[in-house]
């Protein structure tokens, strides 16, 4: 605990508690349908020095401009998928800082963006310069089947943004989940990794839309969805689906998938797909998938 304090006195937001406050308000505030007051009482979590988005504060940003300068105008999609506390529970790092700047969820998926500071005279990405994946190991905490993946943002050699995710073929509403970034010894060689270690926690959870068509059940959610079926089999994570929306568009996603199989013969299984850019929920009337249509609305 005494890690994490001396932590947070480091933090030099670049605005006070209360005129962040008034930010994040002045944008709940803004005439557009998904914000709740769910997300003005983020506000009052800022003020309370332990959210993502007074971690923000200290590169200059908000956790939801941190979601609005990668998606535009999309990022209203994850007002209700935002993560609004996260605690550092290790920081013992030697070649680069890390720092938790915005991170959503739904039911079966985890988004984190993460900014990366080299120090003491190291230099991000000796191999691709500003490319900071080649010298940190990625760890998602959930012990449940899945995928996960790591892109570059932006970056230089001393600093960089990234964004990482992890799926999840289970239900990961309410579970606690530590993310763990570590240090490589020689850039992209995993059989040297040291045991410098940043580590934050979080609980996850988020808005979905849940469905159960032809015994198929269906959940929709701005950043993924996921299929869940016994003995019957939905797709192939090789090809993509069509998101069709109330609006005529269309996006395509790519997916993985987890299947079990039961002593007699039968099985469970699961189709996850990550959305790049965040889409609406309520806006979709119908998925395609391998040729199947799956009318939502």
């Amino acid at each position: 605990m005494k890690e994490l304090e001396r932590y947070y006195e480091n933090i030099n937001p670049e605005f006070t508690a209360e005129e962040l406050t008034e930010r994040v308000i002045s944008k709940a505030e803004m005439p557009k349908k998904r914000f709740s007051s769910k997300f003005i009482g983020i506000a009052a979590a800022a003020a309370a020095v332990m959210t993502l988005g007074v971690t923000a504060a200290a590169s200059g940003l908000g956790y939801f401009d941190v979601f609005s300068n990668l998606f535009g105008e999309k990022a209203e999609n994850l007002t209700h998928n935002i993560l609004e506390e996260a605690e550092v529970i290790r920081n013992d790092t030697e070649k680069m800082d890390f720092e938790l700047v915005a991170a959503a969820a739904d039911k079966h998926r985890v988004l984190a963006i993460v900014d990366v500071t080299a120090k003491n005279g190291f230099k991000l990405g000796e191999n691709h310069i500003g490319d900071a994946r080649a010298d940190f190991w990625k760890n998602f905490d959930i012990n449940i089947s899945g995928g996960g993946g790591m892109s570059l943002v932006e970056g230089d050699e001393n600093s960089a943004r990234v964004m990482i995710w992890r799926t999840a073929s289970e239900d990961i509403t309410g579970r606690e989940i530590v993310l763990t970034l570590g240090e490589y010894q020689v850039p992209e060689m995993p059989d040297y990794e040291t045991d410098k270690q940043w580590q934050v926690r979080f609980t996850a959870y988020g808005e979905s839309l849940d469905y159960e068509i032809d015994d198929v059940k269906i959940s929709v959610s701005p950043i993924s969805v996921w299929f869940g079926s016994e003995n019957k089999s939905v797709g192939s994570e090789w090809l993509p689906i069509t998101i069709i929306t109330e609006n005529d568009t269309v996006t395509i996603g790519s997916g993985g998938k987890s299947r079990q199989t039961h002593a007699d013969g039968s099985y469970e299984e699961q189709l996850i797909y990550r959305i790049n850019d965040p889409i609406d929920p309520e806006s979709v009337i119908a998925i395609e998938v391998q040729g199947t249509r799956y009318d939502l609305k």
